[in-house]
């Protein structure tokens, strides 16, 4: 386990990881992870998102483990939201369906394939 990290940051994480390991072989694909990158951080470029694989795909294998998928998720911080901007913290917010400080796997799930969502991706990112 990952040095200050609790139990309950550890299966969201888990929990994260096994909803993009679309196959259950346990490690993130080139195609599973452009999925991750892209929603999490709305990376559109190919560059952008192969510099993102080279950061996670520390061995060269073309796969991402849970040790990786993990320890890249704590260094950036990903886990945890930023108070300190309203808008994100808003944002945020309207994520973390029941208030609890956590977007947890489900409520995640549900936004990323919820018709708004997708009809905000539409009218404000992609045109």
């Amino acid at each position: 386990m990952a040095e200050g990290i609790g139990d309950e940051e550890k299966a969201d994480i888990m929990a994260t990881f096994k909803m993009f390991d679309s196959d259950g072989d346990g490690k993130l694909s080139k195609q599973e992870l452009s999925t991750v990158i892209r929603a999490y951080f709305m990376v559109a470029s190919d560059k952008q998102l192969g510099s993102f694989l080279r950061e996670l795909d520390t061995d060269e294998s073309g796969y991402v483990d849970y040790h990786n998928f993990e320890t890249f998720i704590l260094k950036t911080n990903m886990s945890k939201p930023t108070p300190e901007d309203p808008e994100l913290l808003e944002a945020f917010n309207v994520f973390d369906k029941n208030g609890d400080g956590v977007i947890d796997a489900a409520e995640f799930r549900e936004i990323m394939t919820s018709v708004e969502f997708c009809a905000h991706l539409s009218k404000n990112l992609l045109y």
